[in-house]
This record gives structure tokens, sequence and C-alpha cells, in this order.
């Protein structure tokens, strides 16, 4: 069903796109619907993530704004209760544009896995060696006057080729 939910969206995610670079109170003022948001003054910035309503009541609000240490505890009052809507109404829009951005974000990545996953296996880059066995010289004997020789060439501990065994001599040639 997650088709169905991405297509419900939709609608949303336009409205992201078009204000993901505007303030909060760009975006209270959208949803308002007047240019300038007098009842709001900027003072300082937050992640939505760190700022959290802890109480309402009527026109008094209460929130956490920062993590740890560094959080602050405020109570905001506004003028009506209106305000105080209108303030609750876009930290809930705020947050509901960042659920379904990284609802899509995480869809998409997980399309994209499934996708690299159907994908046929790449072949590795083959490199070919061309070992050319010549002769030996001067080879210690195995019994007392002469030694019997070959090479064995292996890759790694996989036999490649094996010379044939030339008998009873110290300065093969193959």
């Amino acid at each position: 069903n997650v088709e169905s939910a991405l297509e419900n969206t939709e609608n949303l995610d336009d409205v992201k796109e078009r204000r993901t670079s505007k303030k909060l109170t760009e975006v209270a003022a959208d949803l308002i619907g007047n240019e300038s948001c007098p009842m709001w003054s900027e003072r300082q910035w937050y992640v939505l993530d760190d700022l959290e309503i802890r109480h309402t009541k009527n026109t008094h609000i209460e929130v956490i704004f920062g993590r740890g240490n560094d959080a602050v505890v405020q109570r905001i009052h506004f003028g009506s209760i209106d305000e105080a809507e209108h303030f609750l109404s876009v930290i809930g829009y705020a947050r509901r544009l960042q659920n379904t951005r990284a609802f899509r974000q995480d869809y998409h990545y997980r399309q994209a896995i499934l996708d690299d996953q159907k994908q046929e296996p790449k072949k590795a880059d083959t490199v070919s060696v061309l070992v050319e066995i010549v002769s030996a010289c001067n080879l210690p004997p195995s019994n007392r006057s002469s030694a019997d020789p070959y090479v064995s060439v292996y890759l790694g501990k996989t036999p490649i080729h094996q010379t044939k065994q030339i008998q009873r001599h110290l300065n093969p040639i193959w």
C-alpha cells in the first residue's frame, strides 16, 4: 500500500517543494493566508526535531527548545486562542511535511536497493597473464649426478600449469 500512500502525499510534497526554503513564519503566513505574519516574530532558529510541545492551555503553550543541556523551556503567550491554534497547526504541518519527505526518501532508497539487486551481477575485469617457461640453469642434482626437473605454476594455491619432466638434466630447456 506504499504506492497509494505516495499518491496521497503527492499534493503535500508539491507544497513542501515550494516551501522548503521558506522560514517557518512564511509557512505560517501561507497557512493563514496573508503575506506578512505580524503576530509572530523570529528570534531564534531551532531544528524541528529539537522542538517539543510540552503543554497547551488556552493561549499558553509550553515548548522545549533544543536538546540535552542546551534545552530551554519557554512558555509562549498568545493574544488569542486562534493564534495559539495557528502556531500549533504550523508546527504540525511542518512535521507532516518532514515525515512525508522522510517517507519518500526511504521509499526511493529501498527501491534503488531492490533495483540494484535485480540487475545481473557485473563481471569482474579479467587480466590475461602470459607466462613463458624457457629454461633453467645450474639446477642442484636431486640424486648424485642429475635431476629430473619440471616447473609447476600456481595461482594462489591453485595449480595452473605443469611442464613436462625432462629426465636427468641440470640445464633443461622446455
